[in-house]
């Protein structure tokens, strides 16, 4: 008969996501993990498989916990404009909040590319999600009307997400908050000069 857990397998997945968080998939080694989870090594095995295994639990819970606020900001606002430009400005408020650190996904799409196939092709899976979610809500807004319409919403939504990942990265780099918000400004100004609200 097992031996019953004498932690919690919910809390120590939130201290794996943020250790994650703080060093990235390479630099959280097991010895690191079992250290900062206050668990045995065999209790992380039993529990979570492996650190692979891990690693994709923790990024659920961030997708859950931070991905998913920015899901429902794009879903925000009584017409599909609002949701897009909340959605904008909930970047530069999350990239401020977590200076130091910046985004889980943002670091692991860059760190394990090339490196952890599996693991890469789940953060581009979550990446792409975002991406396909912003072109819809704009394909929405020039539908209501609040878009010229010529605009490419498949390039203007990669290139949204492409700003939202820089910001992370100088979120990361401990960048200064003004930098942060000229990144967010431009981006803004962007925004609203593309659907044609001034």
């Amino acid at each position: 008969m097992p031996r019953p857990k004498t932690f919690s397998p919910d809390a120590a997945l939130v201290e794996a996501m943020r250790a994650f968080w703080d060093l990235g998939y390479a630099g959280a080694s097991i010895d690191i993990l079992i250290n900062r989870l206050r668990i045995r090594r065999q209790s992380l095995y039993d529990t979570f498989t492996d650190k692979s295994a891990l690693f994709l639990s923790a990024l659920e819970l961030y997708d859950r916990e931070h991905l998913a606020i920015e899901r429902q900001a794009l879903r925000s606002g009584g017409r599909p404009m609002d949701g897009l430009l909340k959605l904008a400005a909930g970047w530069s408020l999350a990239a401020s909040a977590n200076r130091g650190r910046g985004c889980l996904l943002t670091l692991s799409l860059s760190e394990l590319a090339g490196v952890e196939p599996m693991l890469h092709e789940r953060t581009r899976t979550l990446n792409d999600g975002l991406e396909s979610a912003i072109r819809f809500r704009m394909d929405e807004a020039a539908e209501a009307g609040d878009m010229h319409p010529d605009t490419d919403t498949g390039a203007l939504a990669a290139f949204l997400v492409t700003a939202r990942h820089g910001m992370m990265v100088q979120s990361r780099a401990a960048a200064s908050p003004d930098s942060i918000r000229a990144v967010s400004t431009e981006l803004n100004r962007r925004l609203r000069e593309a659907v044609g609200v001034s």
